[in-house]
């Protein structure tokens, strides 16, 4: 039995952590090589059409208190996460992941982060930024976001199909970050909480980000 079970272990490792390395490693070599990542939520239509799932748009208030209208993520890549300030158990967990992401894959000009609070009511835009500054965050980048309640929780279920909870004040949520495309397609889900996840994570941001430089080169060679 434990045989078995360690077999299970090591395949797991291997599925979770070495092919995605692999498959990195491989592609960070080959200029003109990219893997496509899965597109979340895919339907097909009754005349046999893809119809492809896109994040809602939405308007939100940032760290400095500047409406953050969605549309300013078009043409952008983003990480998603959903947060807030008072939660002592995942949330600085969370934190520490998007920090980390942010310093791997350094500024790109067309990748955004946004952690958006479930407690708006308590997360007011000065809050945020006091959150940011304590890890001396580039909220260039990286947005923290608050807004209507209604609308956050909304936007958590049934925009990125993430749970997000207010049981009297007793505020509950997904631990997990989303990987959003250009056009708005959820191309993947992490948990924040897991090291070798969010590791995947990185790995497969830079590949959509090579992805998408891969086309430009090739529609500008068109």
């Amino acid at each position: 039995m434990k045989d078995s079970r360690y077999i299970k272990i090591a395949l797991a490792l291997f599925l979770v952590v070495v092919i995605p390395i692999t498959s990195y490693l491989f592609l960070k070599q080959s200029d003109d090589v990219y893997l496509e990542l899965k597109k979340h939520y895919t339907q097909i239509s009754d005349s046999g059409d893809t119809i492809f799932y896109h994040i809602p748009h939405f308007v939100l208030i940032d760290q400095d208190s500047n409406v953050f209208d969605s549309e300013i993520l078009e043409d952008n890549i983003y990480l998603v996460d959903f947060i807030f300030t008072r939660c002592p158990t995942i949330c600085p967990k969370m934190k520490s992941a998007m920090l980390g992401l942010q310093k791997d894959l350094g500024y790109v000009k067309d990748l955004k982060l946004l952690s958006i609070s479930i407690d708006p009511e308590h997360d007011t835009p000065k809050v945020l930024k006091v959150y940011a500054a304590k890890d001396t965050i580039d909220t260039k980048q990286w947005k923290f976001l608050t807004g209507d309640k209604q609308k956050i929780y909304d936007l958590a279920g049934k925009g990125f199909k993430l749970s997000a909870r207010d049981d009297g004040g007793n505020f509950t949520h997904s631990s997990r970050i989303v990987l959003v495309d250009k056009s708005g397609i959820i191309r993947g889900y992490y948990n924040a909480l897991q090291e070798m996840d969010v590791e995947r994570l990185a790995i497969e941001t830079k590949m959509l980000l090579k992805s998408y430089r891969i086309k430009a080169m090739n529609k500008d060679k068109d």
